[in-house]
């Protein structure tokens, strides 16, 4: 019997088409990795936001505060630390963060989209400088919001009073629409990038978007939404777009 093979001609043929069509499913491919990731990132956005929440109903109605212990701070005095055990993830108050971190999931701390390197874990007890970038996060604390609710309670706060908490969540205005974290850029726990505290135009770096120019917000009411931070933050009008003078975070 006569065997039939393939010419030159129809072999390079063959390898376009499986070349094109490795072209059409990559990007498609990526798409769905990147909405994946930022699913996840959601819903790790949702678990602070309800756990703020859930330490609200503990602590006489006051939301977590952005950080804690005065000036002789150490890294279990901040926002995500204080919230950690709300989600399942452990108790970072019994013998330092060094261990308990290890006891939980500290990737929960961060966006799966980002694409910065991080330290963890053991370089907590060897590293206790604030000036050092041993610990990051890429989520950041919406501080305008406490700020602003202790005003409508005719608090005169002074900054540290804003920061070290004192602020209820009954008294953030609209909580369906004030924002309680953003995705930012800053990333390092020891810069005022930590916690939002300006109007956008004055971040350096502002909010983090993934590639689809979105970015996921928790609201202090325990829903998250992906918003576009061009269309959904104008970078003009100053702070009241972040929850200053009684204004709602944001207005989608």
């Amino acid at each position: 019997m006569k065997r039939y093979a393939f010419t030159l001609i129809e072999l390079l043929v063959v390898i376009s088409i499986i070349a094109l069509l490795i072209g059409i499913l990559l990007p498609a491919l990526g798409a769905a990795r990147k909405t994946a990731q930022s699913i996840k990132c959601a819903t790790q956005m949702r678990q602070f936001s309800q756990a703020n929440q859930m330490y609200a109903a503990d602590y006489d109605g006051h939301i977590v505060p952005a950080r804690s212990g005065g000036s002789n701070i150490d890294q279990t005095d901040f926002w995500a630390h204080t919230l950690y055990p709300y989600i399942g993830q452990g108790d970072l108050s019994q013998d330092g963060a060094a261990i308990e971190i290890q006891t939980g999931d500290s990737n929960v701390f961060l966006c799966p989209s980002s694409t910065n390197s991080y330290r963890f874990a053991d370089e907590f007890e060897h590293e206790p400088d604030m000036s050092s970038p041993w610990f990051r996060y890429t989520y950041s604390y919406n501080l305008l919001a406490p700020h602003h609710a202790l005003k409508r309670a005719g608090i005169d706060a002074t900054w540290d009073y804003i920061v070290n908490g004192g602020a209820k969540l009954v008294s953030i205005i609209n909580p369906t629409e004030t924002a309680f974290l953003f995705e930012g850029s800053g990333y390092y726990m020891n810069t005022d990038l930590f916690w939002l505290g300006g109007a956008y135009p004055a971040l350096a770096t502002g909010l983090a978007p993934h590639s689809s120019n979105s970015a996921n917000v928790p609201f202090f009411d325990g829903h998250v939404e992906t918003l576009s931070p061009i269309n959904d933050v104008p970078i003009n009008g100053g702070a009241s777009l972040w929850g200053g003078n009684d204004d709602p975070i944001y207005k989608p």
